[in-house]
């Protein structure tokens, strides 16, 4: 599937975007094209592209990044230079506005937009005529992105245009259609939100990854509930002295929960029971992911009455993990949750259907209150200094 039959179709123009989102599809790899054969542009097509340049800016976006006086420059000569430019223009906006401009730090922003078919798209474009519309189809319907493009078109402080066209770009970043029904935690609020139909059905206070040991933004699916989970303590934790006292006095640590594994390849590993001192707490929501991140319970339940709350190892700790867990359940479940609480058993009851999850990074958030309609938020982490 194509980037060009994803937007086939005519799209809502921005002022209708809180329309609901289109089913996801995922475009095909782009395939090895021939860089000699160029597509051909018409007069018009040149000035939609042109035209499309300038907008740019609506976007956080800047026109010179695009070579807009070489276009304009060789506007009335037809040719291949011409529709070399051109192309190599179009592809790059069309890039910016569907993947985001630059490219997002590899250990921080983990969102696979797989690799779309830009020269399909701009093929399509230019058969139909409508570059200019084309350009609009890739950018993100998402009501939020659209109250960021509101601020900053009445932004004059420069330090808050930046930041808002950062979360703008982040916003390109990610998935066009987030789902129906997701769950939504954006590091900077300290917040994990229950999403449906784009309003939000429950939200929790969170605790966050500390600043020497960042939450990462990515996306993942929640498979299911676990009920008095065992913790798999991470080397990365065990390494820093956990796995020396468990070794030196087992007894000790046993009283807290921790045990010792021998490995088969003579490492050593330590996992904690589950109980009162878990440091997952008594419940951990399941999501499968490359980082070993999770949203799960907390013994330390007094550090959600900070306002500033990055304290964890990377992972999510949610202030009513409980209520959540039910939330994301089928109703016929929901009562094994406080069961299995009740009998102390460890239990995974199963997500029907599975939910998806996005951990994301958003200093720039929709707020009514606000003079503007956003809200600028603590760079907790200090990723917009590294994006300026």
């Amino acid at each position: 599937m194509t980037i060009a039959f994803l937007f086939r179709a005519a799209l809502p123009p921005l002022a209708l975007i809180a329309a609901p989102a289109m089913a996801q599809q995922v475009p095909s790899p782009a395939p090895a094209v021939d860089e000699a054969v160029q597509p051909s542009w018409t007069d018009s097509d040149i000035a939609a592209l042109a035209q499309a340049v300038k907008m740019a800016k609506l976007e956080g976006l800047d026109p010179a990044d695009y070579d807009a006086d070489a276009l304009e420059r060789t506007a009335n000569a037809a040719g291949p230079g011409r529709d070399a430019l051109a192309t190599r223009i179009a592809m790059k906006l069309a890039h910016d506005y569907y993947e985001g401009a630059g490219t997002p730090d590899s250990k921080r922003w983990h969102f696979d937009r797989g690799n779309p078919d830009y020269r399909d798209w701009l093929n399509k474009a230019l058969a139909d005529h409508r570059i200019g519309e084309a350009l609009d189809d890739l950018l993100p319907r998402h009501p939020d992105y659209a109250k960021l493009r509101s601020a900053l078109s009445k932004c004059t402080a420069a330090a808050r245009c930046r930041t808002l066209k950062i979360n703008m770009n982040r916003w390109r970043r990610l998935p066009r259609d987030l789902g129906t029904r997701y769950v939504w935690v954006n590091l900077p609020s300290y917040r994990v939100d229950l999403i449906e139909n784009r309003a939000v059905e429950e939200s929790h206070r969170a605790i966050i990854g500390k600043t020497a040991t960042e939450s990462p933004a990515f996306a993942s699916t929640i498979t299911g509930v676990t009920v008095n989970p065992w913790w798999n303590v991470p080397s990365s934790i065990a390494k820093d002295g956990l796995a020396a006292r468990v070794r030196a006095n087992p007894k000790g640590e046993a009283a807290k929960g921790y045990v010792g594994v021998e490995t088969a390849d003579g490492g050593f590993r330590v996992r904690q029971k589950p109980g009162p001192q878990n440091s997952l707490g008594r419940i951990k929501i399941e999501m499968p992911n490359d980082y070993a991140i999770y949203l799960h319970d907390t013994p330390a339940r007094s550090l959600f009455d900070k306002d500033k709350r990055a304290f964890s190892h990377g992972c999510i700790r949610v202030q009513d993990p409980q209520k959540l867990a039910e939330a994301l359940l089928p109703a016929i479940d929901r009562p094994s949750v406080a069961e299995a609480l009740k009998s102390g058993e460890t239990r995974t009851i199963d997500a029907h259907p599975p939910v998806r999850v996005y951990i994301v990074y958003l200093t720039a958030q929709p707020d009514p209150d606000a003079p503007d309609g956003v809200r600028v938020l603590d760079d907790v982490y200090g990723w917009d200094k590294a994006e300026a």
